[in-house]
Parts: C-alpha cells; sequence; structure tokens
C-alpha cells in the first residue's frame, strides 16, 4: 500500500494492532466492520502529519500464512483500509504507507519483526528515511528491538501489550527511549525530540 512518493527527513514507523487499532482474535480481525480505534491514535497520526512526517506502519501478520485462521491478505488489507478511513474521518489524519510480514515465527523470515526487513523495503521505496530520523512506535517487545536494530528512536506505547512489555524490558538494554499511555502522547514526545534535536 502506498500513499506516494514523497520527500521528507523524519520518518515515523507505527506498529498496527495493539498500537492503531485494538487487538482482536481471530476471526474477528478478518473483519473491517469490527475494527476499533485504540485512543488517541487517529489523534496521534493527525498530530504526526501536522508535524511533517512521514508515517509507515509495519505490521507482523502471521495469520496470512495460516490455514486455520482463515485471513488472507486481501482481508488483511481491507481490515487496514477500514483502519484508514476511520483515522481520515476522525482527526483528518493520513497513513503515508504500510508495510506487512505474513510469515510465522518459526519460518526465519527477514521481513518479521524484530528483524529490519520491512524497515529496509521502506528505505528501498523511499530513500530519504534515515534511521537516525525515525522513530518506531509499538506495544510489543519485538517493536522495539526492532527499532533498535535499526538503529531509530523507540517508544513504547501502554495500549495493547503496552503494560506487559514495559514490565518485561524495564531495566534491560532493550528499554525504549520513551514509555507513553497512547500514540497521541506517543505523538508529542516525537514533536518534542524533534525540536530539541533539530530532526527536520
Amino acid at each position: 500500500m502506498s500513499g506516494g512518493v514523497h520527500t521528507k527527513t523524519l520518518t515515523v514507523f507505527l506498529d498496527r494492532d495493539g498500537t492503531i487499532i485494538e487487538n482482536l482474535p481471530f476471526p474477528n480481525v478478518n473483519e473491517p466492520a469490527k475494527v476499533r480505534l485504540l485512543p488517541g491514535a487517529a489523534e496521534g497520526v493527525r498530530q504526526l502529519n501536522d508535524m511533517g512526517c512521514r508515517v509507515i506502519v509495519v505490521t507482523n501478520q502471521a495469520g496470512i500464512s495460516n490455514p486455520e485462521n482463515d485471513l488472507t491478505y486481501e482481508r488483511y488489507q481491507a481490515v487496514s483500509e477500514r483502519m484508514r478511513a476511520l483515522i481520515e474521518e476522525r482527526a483528518g489524519g493520513r497513513i503515508d504507507d504500510e508495510f506487512c510480514c505474513p510469515h510465522a515465527r518459526d519460518a526465519n523470515c527477514p521481513c518479521r519483526k524484530p528483524r529490519t526487513g520491512l524497515f529496509l523495503q521502506s528505505m528501498q521505496r523511499y530513500p530519504d528515511i534515515r534511521p537516525d530520523r525515525s522513530f518506531v512506535v509499538g506495544d510489543r517487545a519485538d517493536d522495539i528491538l526492532a527499532g533498535k536494530a535499526l538503529g531509530a528512536r523507540t517508544v513504547l506505547v501502554r495500549t495493547g501489550h503496552g503494560p506487559a512489555t514495559a514490565e518485561e524490558l524495564a531495566g534491560t538494554p532493550n528499554a525504549p527511549d520513551w514509555v507513553v499511555e497512547d500514540l497521541l502522547q506517543g505523538a508529542r514526545v516525537i514533536g518534542d525530540a524533534r525540536d530539541t534535536h533539530k530532526l527536520l
């Protein structure tokens, strides 16, 4: 999915489930009508847009490769399109692009977070992306580990699996740079960091 090529110098990579939309068990995650935005998600995306950031979703969707889950790539896309529509309806926000890994954890796939393949794919599409001018936001350890491996700044949201992840990573070398309540607070933290470090 692509929102078109345009030049920006600060990129924010967002996890999808648990960061922007509620985690849904199978088979509900296949149904766009059941998509629910998390508190602050639409407003957070809009604030990132207003700051001039490129906003890219990077998501693991292992259910696509598991026939028991009945999640096709088309259904995954339909859920993401519904997410985008809700963000626009609620706050006028925009996701610029989205990259998905459909493989299972045990498939040893280089694009499945915490590996950085999805991020490298995005850098091929947008050559101006620089890890040192990027942020990775998510609710799981895989998101934070991927961000650190990329060399980006990391933001853990306390939505989704965030509370358990915060406890898991606290005091370790993999602790996120910031822990925030939701994506809106994350956008504010990113804005402060942008201004402090003159990233744009």
